[in-house]
């Protein structure tokens, strides 16, 4: 079987290489098309597919953009499934989607809000083709069945073997992590820093901001960072990260911090990337309690309320709080079992 992997966005890389793992393992060749940015992104998986194109609808004019479209199309037609890694809010996955409508090949998808099914015209378009979405994780799957639509969670937790950073020195500190984009809208960094500044003694700790600080939201972080004076309790990057360098500060991590603000739609519709991170390498989460309600937070997080987060980042410090044990005990963070599951729905 052909199979083509398609990302025309910049994102949702850190979803690609379980799928071609668990498919190639199982016998089937896999293209994949992305864009550019992503590129430098897969270079310790790339070896898995048998072609990589680069498809770049960005900075083009609109007459460009269809041109490319139509080209893509052609090199599309001849798979035997098409899964779209981001299945959702493209004008140009709508477009392909349409395009493939009357074509034999099976075009599946990954839902990363699970609102926009229901409330996206875009989306309605979209599953005139793709009948088959797959969501991150168990407890967004919809509750009531959606007609004529199969939906199926699984969690692409796995990654690439990396190469060890041995000048990676914790110096006896506990690591405390954020993973990911700088975001004011979905973070409360002040929350943070705030209970940082006014905590007497955090020795012990390094909280690690595991994104690029060379951006509008990361120059704010800075400067909030200086005018507090606690810079010294937290580990920066000025440029963006590499894959290897991510990865080996995930690896050697004590806890992941979400730092999530409060919002409905992670109960309900998707879940941040933050929280694949931390399965994927077992790590023990500190969370938010507005997010008790997801259940596999509840078996693998301490979890903090606004009055006492000062007490639990304090705990930690001190080695008062330790990372929960029997965490991650349940069958779903094997690999088997995510690859059965990815492959029940690609199968059927």
């Amino acid at each position: 079987m052909l199979i083509a992997i398609v990302e025309v966005s910049e994102s949702h890389e850190e979803c690609i290489y379980s799928q071609v793992s668990f498919l190639t393992s199982t016998g089937y060749n896999v293209d994949l098309y992305i864009h550019p940015k992503i590129n430098s992104q897969i270079e310790n998986y790339r070896h898995l597919f048998n072609d990589i194109v680069i498809i770049d609808f960005e900075n083009t004019s609109f007459l460009k953009r269809i041109y490319q479209q139509k080209k893509l199309l052609k090199k599309l037609n001849n798979y035997d499934k098409i899964i779209f890694n981001t299945a959702s809010s493209s004008k140009i996955v709508r477009n392909l989607c349409l395009l493939l409508k009357f074509s034999k090949v099976e075009c599946i998808g990954i839902l990363h809000n699970v609102k926009k099914i229901e409330k996206s015209f875009t989306q309605s378009l979209i599953t005139l083709k793709i009948k088959k979405y797959f969501v991150l994780n168990d407890f967004i799957i919809p509750s009531r069945d959606i007609k004529k639509i199969k939906i199926v969670s699984f969690y692409p937790i796995f990654f690439p073997n990396i190469k060890k950073d041995i000048t990676l020195d914790k110096k006896n500190k506990i690591w405390i992590t954020v993973p990911g984009r700088l975001d004011y809208n979905r973070r409360d960094y002040d929350f943070l820093f705030e209970t940082i500044r006014d905590l007497k003694n955090t020795d012990n700790i390094k909280i690690i901001l595991l994104g690029k600080i060379n951006t509008s939201n990361g120059l704010k972080i800075l400067k909030k960072l200086k005018d507090f004076n606690i810079e010294n309790n937290f580990i920066l990057f000025s440029n963006f990260i590499d894959n290897n360098t991510f990865h080996n500060y995930l690896k050697k991590s004590d806890y992941i911090l979400p730092l999530l603000k409060e919002s409905d739609d992670y109960l309900k519709y998707k879940i941040t990337g933050t929280f694949n991170l931390a399965f994927s390498y077992k790590k023990t989460i500190i969370s938010d309690d507005f997010y008790t309600k997801i259940p596999d937070l509840m078996e693998n997080s301490i979890f903090y309320t606004k009055t006492n987060f000062k007490e639990t980042i304090s705990n930690i410090n001190d080695g008062i709080l330790v990372k929960k044990d029997h965490t991650y005990k349940d069958v779903k963070w094997n690999y088997k079992t995510q690859k059965e599951q990815y492959l029940s729905l690609i199968n059927i």
